[in-house]
């Protein structure tokens, strides 16, 4: 009873916030039109709250008093926009009671898994630290310098932040990355019910349906409770892709282009946002970006008009981005770190060594998990890194099989036939490709390309269900069908796939985030800091804390937390690897 119970608090948590974003959403895209798109709606409110909460912690600690404005602006909108906005949700809800009740199901099990316990590495390493950070003082000068970790400046740590207030105190880690899967499935789903149902011929639904397989994944295997950003990242970039494909295939559910402004704004500002969640996922996003602009002015639009929705998308990005990148450079010196590129002189920048070791030891991470980069020898680390890749059902077999199985069926068919002209939204392959080999080059650990492999493999799927016309060429329907049973089961149901089951079962509903045990170390200045007596995990341990002492760490200018931290460290690669931080100059 205590599990159904949490998992309906979580329920109604999600709907509140849901109804929010889709407030805030309706009072930014009612300038552009007033049939807009419910879900576009709260995207773009998701984009609208990141931006108001990266300004605030420039000045003010994440705090109730931010989450009431955002509710107060949310609520507004609802008022405002209510007259339009009912009649769609109405008709929304009696469309298919079906399928409703379908989408109540999968959300409701995605509640019942993030109810479960956190055991989430990387939120005991930096994430719950740097929500902690965020709650207690605005952004803090040169925190890079406590823990290097705490440089890595994801929007996903603020969102945490303002969830963690009220009934929810200490507790926002369970909410966000299942408050975004449900979203995305408020489009997948009605994608995947239309193209099993034959009852659509949209090549953007075939996309859709496609990535109903990563979703489902995300949803039943992966992480879910903990201040994840992969996942979160990927997430946004599908979603993006996915409006993205249905503008490039001028499918898009507004045919009048004075309205389909509305649908760029959305996904500008989604390719914007999934930047300041993960820097990773910066080129793809960026080259999409391009592509969505590009794709307004080359489809005949009014060039005034064309003209305001790039000066509404270019205002926007800069929103999100300008506040995120000032953020990076009061916590580290730099705009775009762990890169050691475009550094400020300001007295709190991250030393260099300190920046090129974090730099260095993402990257090696992606080719040999635990093995410092200074052990890596050239391509040796080739053999192991292929292995672990071709054994990844949902991150590489399923999508490969996709794309090689889409790229034979277009073959065989441009041999059988003449060929047209190739769909514009192959241009989607531009951002997919050139993320793939930036990823490859930067760090290539599977999970940091799921965004790029999986919009490749869904628009190259799309393309050949559309050149097979299968969605209404009889018995030829049920191979794609088939295929995305046979695949969706291979990625869900492999060994030991129950275990998240029942570590829900098993753990305390919506339990706090561990307190690691803790003791106090003066620096050379007299400043405490605290250090994890065991491991590397700060969890929720009072700040500040960090697993990497810092002999030469000190204040900037008095006793008080909020003026930062400065540092003369250098890294000894062996003792930073065993926990034991830093050497002084």
């Amino acid at each position: 009873m205590p599990l159904l119970l949490s998992s309906l608090h979580i329920l109604i948590t999600w709907l509140a916030l849901a109804l929010t974003l889709l407030g805030l959403g309706s009072l930014l895209l009612s300038f552009f039109a007033r049939n807009f798109l419910l879900t576009d709606a709260i995207w773009v409110g998701l984009g609208v709250a990141v931006a108001v909460l990266q300004v605030w912690s420039l000045l003010l600690p994440i705090n109730l008093s931010v989450v009431a404005l955002l509710f107060g602006l949310g609520i507004l909108g609802l008022i405002a926009n209510g007259p339009y906005l009912a009649p769609q949700l109405s008709g929304e809800l009696k469309q298919s009671k079906v399928r409703s009740l379908i989408y109540v199901a999968i959300v409701f099990f995605i509640a019942l898994r993030c109810v479960g316990s956190c055991d989430y590495y990387d939120t005991g390493l930096y994430g719950m630290p740097a929500v902690r950070w965020a709650q207690a003082y605005p952004v803090v000068p040169g925190l890079v310098n406590l823990h290097g970790r705490l440089g890595f400046n994801s929007s996903v740590f603020l969102s945490v932040a303002a969830l963690s207030q009220g009934i929810w105190k200490n507790l926002g880690f369970h909410l966000f990355a299942g408050l975004l899967l449900s979203l995305m499935w408020l489009t997948v789903l009605p994608a995947t019910s239309h193209i099993l149902g034959r009852r659509s011929e949209s090549s953007a639904d075939r996309f859709n349906f496609i990535l109903a397989i990563p979703l489902a994944f995300f949803s039943v295997r992966s992480p879910i409770v903990g201040t994840l950003t992969d996942e979160p990242a990927t997430i946004l970039c599908l979603v993006g892709a996915g409006i993205l494909f249905a503008l490039l295939r001028s499918e898009a559910p507004h045919a009048e282009s004075q309205v389909k402004t509305d649908r760029v704004i959305t996904v500008t500002v989604l390719f914007a946002l999934a930047v300041t969640v993960k820097l990773s996922v910066a080129v793809f996003a960026g080259i999409a970006w391009l592509v969505a602009v590009a794709s307004f002015f080359r489809a005949g639009d009014n060039p005034s008009k064309a003209r305001a929705a790039l000066a509404w998308a270019s205002f926007l990005t800069t929103c999100i981005l300008v506040p995120w990148c000032v953020r990076g450079v009061i916590l580290t010196g730099y705009p775009f770190y762990p890169a050691p590129v475009f550094a400020f002189p300001v007295d709190w920048k991250s030393p260099l060594a300190m920046t090129q070791y974090v730099a260095g030891a993402v990257h090696a991470w992606g080719k040999i998990p635990d093995v410092p980069a200074s052990q890596i020898v050239g391509y040796s680390w080739l053999t192991g890194w292929i292995h672990r890749l071709i054994r990844n059902r949902s991150g590489f077999q399923a999508p490969a099989f996709i794309s090689i199985f889409a790229l034979a069926i277009v073959a065989l068919r441009r041999i059988q036939s003449r060929p047209t002209g190739l769909p514009q939204y192959l241009w989607l392959l531009l951002p997919s490709c050139v993320g793939i080999a930036f990823w490859f080059v930067a760090s290539p650990d599977l999970r940091f390309a799921q965004f790029a492999i999986w919009t490749a493999a869904a628009t190259l799927g799309a393309w050949a269900i559309e050149i097979a016309g299968s969605a209404s060429s009889g018995n030829r329907w049920y191979w794609p069908a088939a295929l995305w049973v046979g695949l969706l089961a291979w990625c869900l149901f492999s060994f030991g796939w129950w275990a998240n089951l029942t570590r829900v079962l098993d753990s305390p509903p919506l339990s706090p985030a561990p307190v690691a045990n803790v003791v106090a170390r003066p620096t050379r200045s007299g400043l405490l800091v605290n250090v994890p007596v065991s491991g590397n995990q700060c969890w929720d341990a009072p700040i500040p804390c960090t697993p990497y002492f810092d002999d030469t760490l000190r204040l900037r200018r008095d006793s008080s937390l909020r003026s930062g931290f400065q540092s003369n460290c250098v890294i000894n690669f062996y003792d930073q690897m065993n926990g034991d931080a830093v050497t002084s100059r």
